[in-house]
């Protein structure tokens, strides 16, 4: 009988494939246990929830700070020390990280706002949120980063509660100052010294020391009002969109015209707004250059012209009267036909009343010369 020798080789060749076959698939089994189970990097999901009033418009960044309670936890890339900060703009949600863990374990962070109000009309939660991450081994050699828990606290005293949820949520409202009410106008009154022939236009100019409120239609700090000779003008009022201060100068626009003293005078008026629960309310203080609280503002400009219509010639020294004729009136102030008829009628008056006592006196003088003839005969 004779044996197929052939076939041994087969025999062999097919058990070495499938030997390698076999190892092959354990391999490639055994592989991503190790590489694809190994989730030891994490990031923390915060949001920020900013309401505002309806046509206030605001900056709306905040400034947060993610804090490790152990000094071996790990942190986000650029930390100094033990916190890494990062801000939010207006509703936004952000995630924070990466923070990788290099090794299993517990670790626990805190996250907070580090802004204080900067008004009382922007309300900022000083909730602190406390979150627990758990860094555990798999299978292959790997880890495995998850938040497990968040709890949080009204500030640094309040007790600490479990939310049911991993929501890290932080809310900012403005509630704007759309109530607040307008100002009063704004009197100016001006005062000229000496009788010109003509009034001049003098020029006032409200000037906001910042960016501060202007009257409607005003594009810019600075709007100007006129006055024709002496008399009163107002600025238009505006209105304040927050509390605060606000500070605003008024003055008088000097111009090349000789003929004028210009006042010079600087008023500063002060808007002060403030808040009581939801009632605002406006006080206006204004100021001279001493700092003095006054009522209005005056401007006094003293013509040093030379019209000779309206100019009175001065006195000489130790003299009380004029040493000259004062000038007659304007042209047209006796205009009035009423005035002129009472002055010709006083004159003719005055006129006939002369002839009739020269009339009498000569009367009486010729009868005692009469009188005279007579008593001699």
């Amino acid at each position: 009988m004779e044996v197929n020798t052939s076939i041994i080789p087969r025999k062999k060749v097919l058990a070495t494939f499938l030997t390698s076959i076999a190892a092959l698939m354990f391999a490639l089994v055994a592989m991503p246990v190790s590489a694809h189970a190994n989730t030891n990097t994490l990031t923390i999901p915060v949001e920020q929830i900013f309401s505002i009033a309806p046509g206030v418009e605001r900056d709306a960044t905040f400034n947060y700070e993610l804090t490790r309670l152990r000094n071996d936890a790990p942190l986000p890339d650029g930390a100094t020390g033990d916190a890494y900060t990062f801000t939010l703009t207006g509703s936004e949600e952000q995630n924070i990280g990466p923070i990788t863990f290099p090794r299993a374990g517990a670790f626990l962070y805190e996250i907070r706002n580090t802004d204080t109000p900067d008004s009382s009309d922007l309300t900022i939660d000083n909730r602190i949120y406390t979150v627990r991450i758990h860094v555990t081994n798999t299978p292959g050699g790997g880890l495995s980063a998850n938040i497990v828990g968040v709890y949080v606290r009204e500030g640094n005293t309040g007790p600490q509660v479990k939310l049911p949820t991993d929501d890290i949520i932080f809310e900012k409202e403005y509630a704007g100052a759309l109530e607040i009410p307008g100002t009063d106008t704004l009197p100016i009154v001006k005062t000229v010294q000496g009788n010109p022939a003509n009034d001049y236009t003098f020029t006032f100019r409200l000037e906001a020391q910042g960016d501060y409120p202007m009257p409607e239609g005003v594009e810019g700090r600075t709007l100007d009002i006129t006055i024709d000779g002496s008399g009163r003008e107002y600025f238009p009022s505006w209105s304040h969109p927050q509390v605060g201060t606000f500070t605003y100068t008024v003055r008088e626009i000097p111009t090349d015209n000789s003929e004028y003293v210009f006042d010079t005078s600087v008023f500063t008026v002060t808007d002060t707004v403030t808040r009581t629960g939801n009632t605002f309310s406006v006080e206006r203080t204004i100021t001279n250059e001493d700092n003095r609280q006054v009522t209005s503002m005056t401007f006094i400009n003293t013509y040093v012209g030379t019209d000779v219509e309206v100019q009175e010639v001065p006195p000489a020294p130790g003299v009380t009267t004029p040493a000259g004729p004062k000038p007659g009136p304007k042209t047209g102030d006796y205009a009035d036909p009423l005035g002129m008829l009472i002055a010709m009628v006083v004159s003719a008056v005055l006129f006939f009343f002369t002839l009739a006592l020269i009339y009498i006196d000569k009367r009486s003088e010729r009868d005692r010369q009469v009188a005279t003839v007579v008593a001699g005969t």
